[in-house]
């Protein structure tokens, strides 16, 4: 009775067991290919994450490297507006010129007309004392010639007096507005100009 129980055991699990060994290697490379999969994504999810994958010496690497190429062009950027900065003042230097001479041609100008101005008006002066002498030393009686000498020469100096103060205004006024001028041109053109002030012009 045994025996036959074992016979007939035997005979059920034989095709169980020829199942299995047919199935195992199977299952086993299936297994295998999800564990492949499995590593080549986390792969690439590594690969794809940016710095994830870096040592600590190649994050450092690269930072210092962002850093010494943001250096460089601040570096850069600031030697730029430098190189504007002075190709600006030297525009501004070099149009100070045209400008200051420009401003020193009307000044001069100004004050050569008053010259012009003061001249004509001595020489007027002069031939009004010359004619009223003249008169005056012809007078018969003394206390008219003396009367008529006094107003002369008093008329004269008179003239004389409005022409210097028409003068001096018009040489202060061409100063005055050679100094506006100037400031307009550039800072350094008071500093540039050795003979500043209408001082220069006082004894004309």
């Amino acid at each position: 009775m045994s025996a036959k129980r074992y016979l007939v055991g035997a005979a059920v699990l034989a095709p169980i067991v020829a199942m299995s060994l047919l199935v195992l290697p199977v299952l086993a490379e299936e297994g295998q290919g999800a564990v492949n999969s499995s590593t080549n994504t986390n792969a690439v999810v590594t690969n794809g994450s940016g710095d994830h994958g870096l040592t600590n010496a190649e994050k450092r690497k690269q930072a210092a490297e962002a850093w010494k190429k943001a250096q460089e062009e601040k570096k850069a950027a600031a030697a730029a507006a430098k190189a504007a900065k002075k190709a600006e003042e030297a525009a501004k230097l070099a149009a100070m010129g045209s400008c200051m001479a420009a401003a020193v041609d009307k000044r001069d100008t100004a004050i050569v007309t008053a010259i012009d101005v003061r001249h004509a008006a001595h020489k007027a002066a002069l031939q009004a004392r010359l004619a009223a002498l003249k008169a005056a030393w012809v007078l018969t009686d003394a206390s008219a010639r003396k009367t008529a000498l006094a107003a002369a020469n008093k008329a004269y100096a008179t003239a004389l007096s409005a022409t210097a103060k028409t003068f001096r205004d018009a040489r202060l006024a061409a100063w005055s507005t050679f100094n506006d001028d100037r400031k307009a041109c550039h800072p350094k053109a008071a500093s540039a100009d050795g003979w500043s002030g209408s001082g220069t012009d006082s004894k004309l």
